[in-house]
């Protein structure tokens, strides 16, 4: 840290990224990493204010809300697999349109129930 700011290898940061911070578990670094937050030198400051803006934004009463993104658009969870597969289609995927619409037979859960219908078969309502 310089002045008050953080810096790496002497420049200051102008994006600090928290890929893998967990709110519930503020002294690691990451989830991808045994790394604390008190190993991080004076960058731990910079860690102690987000968590700090997290709960400020009410992290705790939302924590336990469904991620919005599980679910096609008539409320049916998005089975596992089913993002690996539409990645692994490419540029193949513009016929569906939206992903999570359901409408039509040319959508992409009518192509999952018709391609991988083992993988719709687990699928519940949230």
């Amino acid at each position: 840290m310089r002045e008050g700011r953080v810096t790496a290898c002497g420049r200051p940061c102008r994006v600090f990224r928290f890929s893998g911070y967990d709110p519930a578990h503020p002294e690691r670094v990451t989830r991808y990493s045994a790394m604390r937050v008190e190993e991080t030198g004076e960058a731990a400051a910079v860690f102690a204010r987000y968590q700090k803006l997290l709960e400020d934004c009410g992290w705790r009463e939302t924590r336990g809300l469904p991620y919005a993104w599980d679910f096609f658009d008539d409320g049916g969870r998005i089975p596992d697999g089913a993002r690996s597969l539409y990645r692994g289609l490419g540029g193949d995927v513009r016929r569906f349109g939206d992903p999570f619409c359901t409408r039509g037979e040319d959508s992409f859960r009518a192509w999952l129930g018709r391609t991988h219908p083992e993988l719709m078969e687990g699928e519940r309502r949230g």
